[in-house]
């Protein structure tokens, strides 16, 4: 399968993210836990990235439901992780941009959400029409690419599997790329994964808490210092 040149996003949870779920989840006893005492919060970023160089993003309204049947659903309380997130970005420092009146941004935040248990192996390009950059083909970005074959990045192993209710999101910039295999791979910036918080009661408590914190451990992404 063909793709257009940098309509391919690498959507991501590095293996480091995976792994401390799995760790966290072997470290669990076996008396009763609330579902917030088990909720996950893990982050990684790009440390060869300038961060201070970045002004302005575009996020999307929607957030899909990413579990393996790829059925374009947004997720019921997508509102509360948009707003946020949009929030923090805004603490630290960043614009968001929501036509293309505006300007081209400097990245793009993409946003899903599993609501199963699912595994995957090798590279995945979720492709949702409309979702991410589709409705902008003024800035020269496309849509969502399809799949890439094969489980090789320098340096980003594949992350094979989320759990269920799990948030995640990425950063990433569509002109900075590598060609992997004769396709364009945009690389990513910072990735989030909070595990859990769709599940169990009092999610959306639990949502804003697992945000703010994914915000506050991660202070290199902050450009107003």
């Amino acid at each position: 399968m063909k793709f257009m040149k940098k309509n391919l996003f690498k959507y991501l949870l590095l293996t480091v993210i995976t792994m401390g779920i799995l760790i966290f989840q072997g470290c669990y006893p076996e008396n009763d836990l609330t579902y917030e005492q088990t909720d996950v919060v893990l982050t990684t970023y790009n440390d060869s990235v300038d961060f201070s160089s970045l002004n302005t993003y575009y996020l999307s309204d929607t957030v899909y439901i990413l579990d393996e049947d790829d059925e374009q659903v947004p997720l019921e309380n997508q509102d509360i992780i948009v707003d946020n997130i949009v929030s923090n970005m805004t603490s630290a420092g960043y614009t968001r941009i929501t036509t293309e009146e505006q300007g081209k941004p400097d990245v793009v935040i993409l946003v899903g959400a599993f609501t199963s248990t699912t595994t995957n192996v090798g590279w995945w390009y979720p492709y949702y029409p409309g979702w991410g950059w589709g409705g902008y083909p003024g800035w020269g970005w496309g849509g969502w690419g399809g799949y890439y074959p094969g489980g090789y990045y320098p340096g980003y192993p594949y992350v094979s599997s989320y759990t269920t209710g799990t948030v995640v999101w990425d950063m990433a910039n569509p002109d900075d790329y590598d060609i992997i295999k004769g396709d364009t791979v945009a690389r990513v910036y910072w990735n989030c994964g909070i595990q859990g918080v769709l599940s169990g009661g009092s999610s959306d408590s639990r949502i804003i808490k697992g945000i703010n914190q994914a915000f506050a451990q991660s202070p290199q992404i902050k450009i107003n210092k």
